[in-house]
């Protein structure tokens, strides 16, 4: 009977010990769980967190490529604008150069005009006088 029982209560012993082993197994276990969770968190926290930077150089590289682009369009825009003012500003002299040179040809020939009316004035004038004096004048 005493046999039994310390039979018994070294059973009921091994079985707490067995018991406090798996406890410390499963305990260990839960541990090295949790460990490798807050790893797995840590490393998709930094993948994360690097994807967002790429995503940040992504844009900002977007928006500086549509900036550049933007300002070669002005620049553009710009560079024709003023071409199409000179070439304005040369059609508006050109006129100006042909007027003024159609001025001064029309007044030239109202000038030669002027002067040869006065002169085929003057030689009627000369004719008539020379008619009115003698006929020997004529002759002569």
């Amino acid at each position: 009977d005493k046999a039994k029982q310390k039979m018994i209560k070294i059973q009921k012993k091994q079985q707490e010990i067995k018991q406090k082993q798996h406890a410390k197994a499963l305990e260990a276990f839960m541990a090295k769980k949790k460990k490798d969770l807050e790893q797995a968190a840590q490393k998709e926290d930094e993948e994360s967190r690097i994807q967002l930077q790429e995503s940040r150089r992504q844009r900002l590289l977007e928006a500086q490529r549509k900036k550049e682009q933007q300002q070669r369009k002005q620049q553009a825009d710009d560079q024709r604008r003023r071409q199409k003012i000179q070439a304005k500003i040369k059609r508006r002299a050109r006129k100006r150069r042909q007027r003024s040179l159609l001025e001064e040809q029309q007044q030239r020939q109202q000038q030669e005009a002027m002067l040869l009316l006065d002169a085929t004035a003057d030689a009627n004038i000369s004719k008539k006088k020379n008619n009115q004096t003698s006929p020997s004048a004529i002759l002569v």
